[in-house]
């Protein structure tokens, strides 16, 4: 795949009217395919794959050829679509957006994920009714886990495990019939062709681990599997809802995006099924951009391998030259030699250039966090040293803080969630702050508002003077959407006519108006008496009912409460521009796969794996592969601290860095500037 070395032309000499906000920009390989020719990016950590996407993309735009609406750009993250928009806008190449996202007169309709671009493209979603199904009926729209809890529901079947590391019958089903699909494998009903099918459960070792672990649940293996499969698939097609994996297969056979630039980027985290959508975009695009990085596949368990880069123009039979780029603009010198050393266990690590002299720490905390099924985790002291609220105080709220498995970051999202700190995380993993914040915000809408001559019923000296009149607020709007998250948490007591009649009651107006007042919510959701129980802000929150698991909470009621209220403290009142972005303020929360394509001043990361893992690890070699490039990944992150934090968890059940890493890096990291620095080489093997 790869010849000629790539040449790197100041941007200045390509396009002297654009500036940016980066040093001295260079665009590299030029002289293996210009820009407006097709071309695979093959960038390391901190490489520049989407700085240089984007140097590509604007010089075309400059030539007078290109415009955003002319223009798909699809990722495996929402957030590498929207950071390659906001490099572009910021250089004055594109305008703002200003319209929805899904929107048919936003020129970025078709810069999103994988799925979006391909519901929007094909109107997957239509055949939904226009709000989704979400109101109108019961299951309609897409699977989520109230779907297929109630599917659970409805046939006896296990759903939530006693313990967050616990197989039940449907995580070991859901896992093996996503798995199967993602892989094309021969389970269920597809609308694709024969052709497009890989084979059979048989066929795959890891469907086959995935299998075992669905026998020990279930008592039996692959005819009861294909069995439950059929059953699920009925039941889909009763209640009208589609699985994720459908949209994709939409997109394989109906109308295409816009074709004239098409970027795709991060292709290694692609599985199969996804591929084969990247794969049918790149033969028909006029010019194609492939961005990605085959020492960073760490996605094996959902079907990703490095050859679904390395092999795409064979695949496609098209000629799409590689440029390799050599330098990593973010990875200081320390942390590569300990990223290269852990992927050297089972790769041959890249040659690069790094980013200079960086620090890497390490440290064992005095007190382990330990999960107990009745209580909870039990948390360390908030200051103790190298706690994670002690290291989010320290290094600031600029930072990702990654382990290697969901439950440990559910741990470590704990200790932060007693302090109130609001940070990013993923669906399932850790608190879920965009729940918490819509309550709040509806909280703070409401305190302070009473019906004309109410009185409060928990103050006898309360003579109604000094508040608010809510019939009198008809400009205080707030969405339907946040209303119904809203309305599922008050009490009953205090709805007029229950749930039901609220929910109805706002799907007519949603249709109608999407927005209602404080006005209209009184006259038509809640009763007189809500407002002396919901109107009184942070003391309001202990009133909300129905705060667990199912509703996309925790599962601990006090965790959750204490943590929009120690919020509510250390923000002020939330309102309706505060987001979970803006107030964690670059503290995010993820599982190292999460973390691909991220990056912050500093790294927390956990050492350790699961029992599991560590068996998978023993015993299969794909799963060691995949393991050391999971890590690879996970010490790669960070542009300035790297802080390794080991034995914090007591479920650990094994390290997986080596002991002697970060002293060893530092020193290698010394020695190797102080022979560039002689006359040596650098990181790349390059004399000096």
């Amino acid at each position: 795949m790869l010849g000629e070395e790539p040449e790197r032309r100041p941007l200045s000499d390509v396009c002297p009217a654009i500036e940016t906000d980066i040093d001295a920009p260079q665009v590299t390989g030029l002289n293996i395919a210009s820009a407006d020719q097709s071309v695979l990016l093959w960038g390391p950590p901190g490489g520049g794959k989407t700085t240089e996407t984007g140097f590509r993309t604007l010089i075309r735009a400059e030539n007078g050829d290109l415009r955003p609406s002319e223009c798909t750009v699809v990722t495996y993250r929402t957030a590498l679509s929207d950071s390659l928009r906001r490099k572009l806008v910021s250089w004055g190449v594109f305008p703002e957006m200003t319209h929805a996202p899904s929107s048919e007169d936003n020129p970025y309709r078709y810069w999103g994920t994988a799925h979006a671009v391909a519901c929007r493209a094909t109107g997957f979603l239509e055949q939904f009714d226009n709000d989704g199904g979400k109101w109108t009926s019961e299951h309609e729209g897409m699977v989520d886990d109230l779907v297929r809890y109630a599917w659970c529901d409805e046939h006896n079947i296990s759903f939530r495990a006693r313990e967050p590391w616990q197989d039940t019958r449907a995580s070991t089903f859901f896992d093996l019939y996503q798995y199967s699909k993602q892989n094309l494998l021969d389970v269920g009903s597809y609308d694709l062709p024969n052709k497009y099918l890989r084979g059979t459960l048989a066929d795959d070792p890891r469907a086959w681990r995935l299998l075992d672990a669905f026998r020990q649940q279930w008592g039996a293996g692959i005819e009861l599997f294909h069995d439950v499969v059929e059953q699920w698939e009925m039941w889909k097609a009763r209640e009208d809802c589609a699985d994720y994996w459908e949209q994709l297969e939409a997109g394989l056979l109906g109308p295409l995006p816009p074709m004239k630039h098409v970027v795709i980027d991060e292709l290694h985290d692609a599985y199969p099924l996804m591929a084969l959508y990247f794969d049918r975009l790149v033969e028909h695009a006029d010019t194609v951009i492939v961005a990605g990085d085959p020492d960073q596949v760490c996605n094996a368990f959902s079907g990703a391998d490095r050859a679904i880069f390395q092999k795409l123009p064979k695949r496609v039979d098209r000629d799409i030259p590689t440029v390799k780029l050599p330098v990593s603009y973010r990875c200081p010198d320390e942390h590569f030699k300990a990223a290269a050393r852990v992927l050297s266990s089972e790769h041959q690590p890249p040659e690069l250039t790094t980013d200079g002299p960086g620090t890497i720490h390490r440290d064992t905390p005095e007190s382990t966090m330990r999960y107990y099924e009745r209580d909870g985790w039990r948390l360390p002291p908030a200051n103790e040293d190298s706690s994670p609220y002690q290291l989010w105080q320290e290094f600031g709220s600029d930072m990702l803080i990654l382990a290697r498995a969901g439950f440990f970051i559910d741990g470590i999202g704990a200790h932060l969630d007693r302090e109130g700190v609001v940070y990013e995380s993923q669906p399932d993993n850790a608190g879920n702050w965009k729940a918490r914040l819509t309550l709040l915000q509806c909280l703070n809408l409401c305190e302070g508002y009473r019906p004309t001559r109410q009185t409060s019923i928990l103050d006898n000296d309360y003579d109604g003077s000094d508040t608010k009149s809510v019939e009198a607020a008809t400009r205080t709007k707030i969405t339907a959407d946040d209303v119904w998250r809203f309305v599922r948490h008050i009490d009953a007591e205090y709805l007029q006519g229950g749930r039901d009649n609220a929910k109805q009651a706002l799907a007519e107006h949603r249709r109608d108006k999407g927005a209602l007042s404080l006005a209209e919510f009184h006259e038509k959701i809640v009763t007189d008496d809500f407002w002396s129980v919901y109107g009184r802000g942070i003391d309001s929150i202990d009133e909300l009912v129905r705060i667990n698991a199912r509703q996309g909470f925790t599962g601990n009621r006090i965790r959750d409460i204490v943590a929009m209220e120690r919020a509510w403290d250390r923000y002020g009142p939330i309102t309706a521009d505060d987001s979970v972005r803006e107030l964690a303020d670059g503290t995010r929360l993820l599982t190292i796969h999460a973390a691909k394509g991220s990056e912050a001043p500093t790294t927390i990361l956990y050492d350790g794996v699961t029992r599991r893992i560590a068996k998978d690890i023993r015993e299969h070699k794909d799963a060691a592969r995949n393991e050391a490039r999971t890590w690879y990944v996970g010490l790669t992150r960070a542009s300035d601290t790297l802080f390794i934090v080991r034995d914090a968890l007591t479920h650990i059940w094994d390290s997986y860095l080596p002991p002697d890493l970060e002293p060893v890096a530092t020193a290698e990291a010394a020695e190797n500037r102080s022979r560039a620095t002689d006359g040596g080489t650098n990181n790349r093997g390059d004399h000096n």
